[in-house]
């Protein structure tokens, strides 16, 4: 399997598709229908990676119904992307916890929010910003089903 590299850049770049240039790699897992292994593929992939020597962040980009984090063996996330959301001052890496793979971490999806399960704007453009600046090889997007704007917009922001 070739390995990842990454992409160097200047810094970031805004569309108004919220597409980035980073300088690592972005890989979304989504689809129409919950339940058909989304999660599961994304963690097994990131942990391949890592595998490799790879830094890895998941994102848990569920955020009304987020798992991800059971996959990586946290059972009950500390910190969660409520805390990121809640104050407008907190960094990413905040929020990031340590997984059970070496060289991986999770932000772990918001699922007692209702009201982050559509995020705003402002809210989707923030954490997208901030996912550009992490320092890692790659970004593993574990996306919500459906085909709702939000869940597009993450798509979208994958390599």
């Amino acid at each position: 399997m070739k390995s990842v590299k990454a992409r160097k850049t200047d810094g970031i770049q805004l569309s108004n598709s919220f597409k980035m240039l980073a300088g690592h790699h972005m890989f979304a897992f989504g689809g129409g229908k919950g339940g058909v292994g989304k999660s599961f593929l994304a963690a097994n992939i990131g942990t391949l990676l890592a595998s490799m020597g790879q830094r890895i962040v998941f994102l848990d980009a569920d955020l009304g119904a987020s798992n991800l984090h059971t996959y990586l063996g946290i059972s009950h996330p500390r910190k969660t992307l409520r805390e990121f959301i809640e104050n407008p001052n907190m960094e990413l890496e905040g929020v990031m916890l340590p997984t059970a793979v070496k060289g991986a971490s999770l932000i772990s999806g918001a699922s007692d929010i209702l009201a982050l399960q559509t995020p705003t704007y402002r809210q989707k453009h923030r954490l997208l910003r901030s996912l550009a600046k992490l320092n890692t090889d790659g970004i593993i997007l574990d996306l919500a089903a459906g085909t709702r704007t939000d869940v597009v917009d993450f798509f979208f922001e994958a390599d």
